[in-house]
């Protein structure tokens, strides 16, 4: 009976195998695309980092790495967290106020306390003595008050036993070298991790974004990042996950900073308002409500988002610092969100010292500075200018033609004017690109770049490209060329020996190779002529593209030049 059994099993099996040979593999899941019409419309946010440490006020989870205070009594704070005062309506309707339309809480930092009801760890808010779940509380009366919500999450975890880290160096910090992970227990980790997040994309409503950190200290492959993203968008069709998880994302996130010009994609800069993250009584650093609306001007400028951040005091409280400053962005917003809300990036050169957002068909110039003699100048603004008006007030000016200039009267006081918005309505599509001199040269300097990637960046202080250290990150100009003509492409650069490199020079579809000038110092900048390249009157993008590195990083850059070529009948 029982060999009649395992026979009738085995012809069983067999036929199933047989028939699965003629059946369509499955295809993965259908996976909604992210949804970045709300993302890149809102422009503001507010970031919150909060967790145990506040009770100290010192900074989120980088103390462990100082050790000071040593592990046992930093992880001892989650015994005695206890946020009475804690309101998420209150700041929740703060961040309306604010003008903000979306909020990222901190849901695990890299310290590995939880700020949500996590069944895979006792190291969490429902294990201290509030004992509630301050995620849930909080997105539920952000989304009541018709903001998006989102929650930043750590792929790093020093406080789980199986999480394996490389130490900082001259600190032994809190785990193993990334070549000694030990395969049970580092699956162990990546199951806890994966778990963890389950629970915030499936207990919480919708999402908007998912802010992954931590991600510097395992690679990719290690963290099973792809499949960690593909659970999250199957899970919150059209959520936002940035790029932080060893995957490009869907938007970038420099930190701390503005890239001059923005980025090539769709980007967010994260910045405190002091110079900490969590709640700091003693950093007094608190940057003015001017210097900030002049960040976030900046950052609309060139087509960004700025996620604004608050550490909440160990009480749940935001101190008054933060709330008087958010409250007085938010009375400018009230008149001037227009200029700032679903705008583009505008034109950086029209407006020297100003910073410009816009739309179809209108200029939104923000003053930063107050110019001389209340007169406005858009330098070589060819386009026709219908109006001109003050957005907070609706006060109508008067612009006026002088050659290719455009100048607007601001009328008495206007000298004095700061943080206020000019709007500028105008007839066709702006000209933004970069124009051709008289003698035929055109010159793209470094303050006029769009950078792509990571780490490249505009440096306002040496008004030069630098941080050029990732092979995927790449810098572009738009140029507009009028007169037909062979052109060499001079480059104004600098790098010390052993850096530099190979790179690509693109104009429109022409290619150039090209190789980095060994120079004395970093600033030591010398010019060095490719080309030539023969170009036709016409709008082109201008690129370079690393190829090779030969140690850290490529070059610094001052400027790139199209100059007419010797001979070339120009």
């Amino acid at each position: 009976m029982m060999r009649k059994m395992l026979m009738m099993s085995l012809a069983v099996v067999l036929t199933t195998v047989a028939m699965g040979a003629d059946v369509a593999p499955k295809t993965a899941p259908k996976i909604a695309p992210p949804d970045m019409a709300w993302f890149e419309a809102a422009r503001f946010g507010m970031f919150i980092h909060w967790g145990a440490y506040s009770q100290r006020g010192i900074e989120a989870s980088w103390p462990l790495y100082a050790g000071d205070p040593k592990r046992a009594d930093y992880e001892a704070l989650a015994t005695t967290f206890n946020p009475t005062k804690f309101d998420p309506v209150a700041i929740a309707k703060l961040a309306k106020r604010a003008g903000m339309k979306y909020v990222i809480l901190t849901s695990k930092h890299h310290d590995g306390f939880s700020m949500f009801d996590t069944k895979l760890s006792d190291y969490s808010i429902m294990h201290s003595p509030y004992g509630k779940n301050i995620a849930k509380m909080l997105a539920d009366a952000v989304r009541a008050e018709g903001l998006k919500f989102g929650f930043y999450f750590s792929l790093a975890d020093w406080h789980n036993p199986d999480y394996m880290t490389a130490p900082m160096q001259g600190n032994p910090g809190p785990g193993m070298l990334p070549q000694q992970l030990d395969p049970a227990r580092w699956d162990r980790f990546v199951d806890f991790l994966h778990g963890q997040m389950r629970e915030l994309c499936t207990q919480y409503g919708k999402l908007s974004v998912i802010w992954f950190d931590g991600g510097w200290e395992h690679t990719t492959q290690q963290w099973k990042s792809h499949e960690l993203c593909q659970m999250i968008r199957t899970l919150q069709p059209g959520i936002l996950i940035n790029d932080r998880a060893g995957t490009d994302g869907d938007y970038g996130t420099p930190e701390q900073t503005v890239p001059e010009g923005g980025l090539g994609h769709a980007w967010e800069t994260c910045m405190t308002i002091n110079n900490t993250w969590a709640y700091n009584p003693t950093d007094k650093a608190y940057k003015s409500t001017d210097d900030l609306l002049g960040v976030l001007a900046k950052t609309a400028s060139g087509g960004g988002n700025l996620l604004l951040n608050i550490g909440p005091m160990p009480t749940g409280e935001i101190q008054p610092e933060f709330r008087e400053r958010l409250e007085a962005i938010g009375q400018w917003m009230k008149v001037n969100g227009a200029s700032i809300y679903g705008t583009q990036a505008g034109p950086r050169k029209v407006c020297p010292g100003q910073r410009i957002t816009m739309r179809p068909g209108r200029l939104y110039v923000h003053i930063i500075t107050p110019p001389e003699g209340g007169r406005l100048v858009l330098s070589n603004f060819r386009n026709e200018v219908t109006g001109a008006s003050i957005l907070s007030s609706g006060q109508v000016l008067h612009p006026l033609r002088e050659g290719t200039d455009v100048v607007v009267r601001l009328g008495d006081g206007g000298e004095k004017l700061k943080h206020e918005v000019v709007v500028v309505d105008f007839r066709g599509d702006v000209q933004t690109g970069i124009v051709q001199d008289a003698d035929g040269t055109v010159t793209m300097p470094a303050s006029e770049v769009t950078t792509h990637g990571t780490k490249v960046s505009y440096q306002a202080q040496y008004d030069d490209i630098g941080y050029w250290v990732e092979l995927n990150d790449w810098l572009s100009w738009k140029v507009r060329v009028s007169q037909e003509g062979d052109y060499d492409v001079v480059v104004f650069q600098a790098a010390p020996a052993s850096e530099g490199g190979d790179y690509t020079i693109g104009v429109g579809a022409q290619t150039i190779d090209a190789k980095v000038k060994v120079t004395t110092t970093w600033f030591d900048e010398t010019e060095v002529s490719h080309g030539p390249v023969h170009l036709k009157p016409g709008t082109y993008e201008v690129s370079l593209k690393p190829k090779r590195f030969n140690n850290f990083a490529l070059m610094n850059l001052k400027w790139v030049k199209l100059v007419p070529h010797k001979g070339s009948g120009q």
